[in-house]
């Protein structure tokens, strides 16, 4: 649960340090390297397999199936937020999901309580 709150916080900072044009490419260009790698885990049983290998402890049980990890809807959401949002707007947006996201999952872990799916 730390992986995912420390990559955020790092994409959060760099968005906040680097200029925006910088930033903007950074977040496309990993966006479009998540979306080559999980096309290329649904075609090659090879890429998947190397892919699990690699970070199949990082993974939820879903995305161990094939659904895309979660990186890739932080990087999709936060390119978009750049895209359309003020900075601000979309600093807040990365910190809320890089820290809410994971508080949320140990809350639930802790405290259990109704689940809304599944």
């Amino acid at each position: 649960r730390m992986q995912p709150a420390s990559s955020g916080l790092l994409i959060a900072s760099l968005y906040l340090a680097l200029p925006l044009q910088v930033a903007l490419g950074g977040l496309g260009t990993g966006f479009a390297a998540c979306w080559c790698l999980q096309a290329l885990r649904r075609r090659s049983p090879e890429v998947e397999a190397r892919f699990l290998e690699a970070f199949g402890p990082l993974l939820k049980e879903e995305e161990r199936r094939g659904a895309p990890p979660a990186a890739f809807s932080f990087l999709g959401g936060s390119l978009l937020c750049v895209l359309f949002m003020p900075r601000r707007i979309c600093l807040t947006a990365m910190l809320a999901a890089a820290l809410g996201d994971p508080a949320a999952a140990v809350a639930g872990t802790l405290l259990g309580g109704p689940r809304l799916v599944g």
